[in-house]
């Protein structure tokens, strides 16, 4: 099985931990802001049970005013004609039904109500009372519920009765808050002091009964009742409630007090709906950030990736042109092998001859000269050509051999500047009688490396007389010196005609030639030089305005460590 790039793993890996870490972040951050959010609503949602605790209140204090009035006008009038003044006494305005409740569990009403026997029923438990009180909401058989404020009928400090005033009760609910009308998902449940539920907008089916003690149970889905036993104690908080397998959600409890009772409103609302919009908020941020961060990543594994491809193909492609170099080294070496045998024999059947026609040749000039006297003109021109023609062969020859017999180099840490101030005074009268300027920019570093002073000296000379060849009527031949703590760096310039850029990939190979006379080894034996002492030569040449040829060489050690170095380039150049 393959396995993936170590990149993608690390990527994969990194990518993995940046999730990880983001998702615990996430969710630390998250339900910190949510019970952030949570504490803010339950002050806001107690603040909004106490408004409507208040509210209600007041509404049942602006009943008691009426039924207070009627009570005062009802307690002068004599008890015979009480019932009679309560259905003439239109000066008292009331928006329900006044009614006259006896001791004797007699009840007369202003004006005929739709459910007088619901009414009665009704207010007969609070018979007697002497405070004023608001009894439990009466629901009739038809239409909507009531509740009747009582007020007391004291004559001569005994109560003689108490005077009624209803009004409905599902509307009192309605208007507990601003507006007019509660929230769509915010439910609304009333208890009497004794758990008596007396509304729940949530489940209407719970009015009318009572909640159980702690201990008891009178549904499956409530496992107690604490809450509801502390609204019936008249405590004040807000809670999470979980009934069931209902949705959680929070209550807001508050105690009501209205005339001789205390019921307890509470505000419920679903734990759902308090982080509705905290919880879409943060899905959202989460989700854009998630997607940035993924898009991150694969932007980052992308660009590792393409880094990597193009590091591979970098390698590859340094691997091809190495193994290409040793190619062409390896047949260069081949070839220098053959040619180097080859030569060898050449000249040994080559030099024997041409040695035997220059002495004949002479031989034959003398005898010509004594036996004829003064030879000829055609015969005496004869001869010199015979014998320039040999020293031409002998020099071919020899160049042949200097080619492929280059000795190993015998370093020594010697300085370039030197040797190169010493060369150029050796080609000044040269480049004088071909009326060209040599020009020097050689530094005060005495730039040292490892040299065989003599190979270099020849592959010197091959690049200078390159130069002096290429200006044949005249210029300038500059030698620059460059050192640097790594390397040596010679330039040697012309200003002559410069080399075109089909030929210039060839001028290093051997018998590569542009020259009528020439036998194309000098530029090859000056690379060949350069190398064996572990360095590099190139050249930059443009047509008309001339050529340059750069030698790098490795920077040499101090004196003092001679032999510390050659004892290392010694083992690089077995090692290669």
């Amino acid at each position: 099985m393959r396995r993936l790039p170590r990149t993608i793993t690390l990527t994969v890996s990194v990518a993995l931990t940046l999730t990880i870490a983001f998702a615990v972040l996430a969710l630390m951050l998250y339900h910190r802001t949510e019970d952030g959010v949570v504490r803010s609503h339950s002050r806001d949602q107690q603040l909004l049970a106490e408004l409507a605790a208040a509210g209600l209140a007041q509404r049942v204090d602006s009943r008691l005013h009426s039924a207070e009035a009627l009570a005062a006008l009802l307690q002068v009038v004599p008890a015979g004609r009480r019932a009679q003044q309560l259905r003439e006494s239109p000066s008292i305005e009331t928006s329900g039904t006044a009614l006259l409740l006896l001791p004797d569990r007699t009840i007369h009403f202003r004006e005929s109500p739709p459910n007088p026997a619901a009414i009665e029923e009704g207010v007969l438990p609070w018979l007697g009372h002497r405070e004023p009180v608001l009894t439990n909401p009466i629901q009739p058989e038809t239409g909507a519920s009531e509740v009747v404020l009582l007020v007391p009928l004291v004559v001569n400090e005994g109560v003689v009765g108490q005077v009624g005033v209803t009004f409905d009760f599902e509307s009192l609910v309605e208007t507990l808050f601003p507006g007019g009308a509660t929230s769509t998902h915010v439910g609304v449940n009333l208890l009497d002091e004794n758990g008596t539920v007396l509304a729940n907008t949530r489940h209407p089916e719970m009015v009318g009964r009572r909640v159980p003690s702690a201990t008891e149970s009178c549904q499956p889905c409530h496992s107690d009742f604490r809450l509801e036993q502390r609204m019936l104690r008249g405590e004040s908080d807000v809670a999470p409630l979980q009934v069931g397998e209902a949705s959680k959600s929070l209550l807001a409890f508050t105690p009501v007090k209205l005339p001789g009772r205390r019921w307890s409103l509470s505000l419920s609302e679903p734990y759902s709906a308090v982080i509705a919009d905290t919880r879409d908020g943060f899905r959202a941020i989460s989700l854009l950030l998630a997607f940035s961060l993924v898009v991150g990543i694969v932007a980052t594994a992308i660009t590792i990736q393409g880094r990597a491809r193009h590091r591979r193909a970098e390698e590859r492609a340094a691997l091809a042109e190495r193994r290409a170099t040793l190619d062409r080294q390896m047949t260069q070496n081949q070839q220098l092998a053959a040619m180097g045998k080859m030569t060898s024999q050449i000249a040994h059947e080559i030099n024997t001859p041409l040695a035997a026609l220059g002495l004949n040749v002479s031989y034959l000039q003398a005898e010509m000269q004594r036996r004829l006297g003064e030879s000829s003109p055609e015969i005496k021109e004869a001869s010199l050509a015979i014998a320039e023609e040999i020293s031409r062969l002998k020099r071919v020859v020899n160049d042949y051999l200097r080619f492929a017999r280059v000795p190993q180099p015998t370093l020594a840490v010697a300085s370039i500047r030197e040797a190169v101030e010493s060369f150029l005074e050796f080609l000044e009268p040269e480049a004088r009688h071909q009326q060209v300027q040599l020009e020097s920019a050689l530094g005060n570093d005495p730039a040292y490396a490892l040299l065989d002073n003599d190979l270099f000296r020849q592959a010197f000379l091959n690049l200078a007389q390159n130069g002096l060849e290429a200006m044949p009527t005249g210029g300038v031949l500059r030698v620059e010196l460059e050192s640097t703590p790594a390397a040596v760096i010679l330039r040697v310039r012309d200003t002559g005609a410069g080399i075109p850029a089909e030929t210039l990939p060839h001028i290093f190979d051997p018998f590569f030639t542009t020259k009528k006379d020439g036998t194309g080894l000098g530029l090859a034996h000056a690379r060949r030089v350069v190398e064996q002492h572990g360095g590099s030569i190139s050249c930059q040449s443009r047509p008309g305005q001339g050529t340059v040829f750069t030698i790098r060489l490795p920077a040499g050690p101090a004196p003092t460590d001679t032999s510390q170095r050659l004892k290392e380039f010694s083992l690089a150049g077995k090692g290669r």
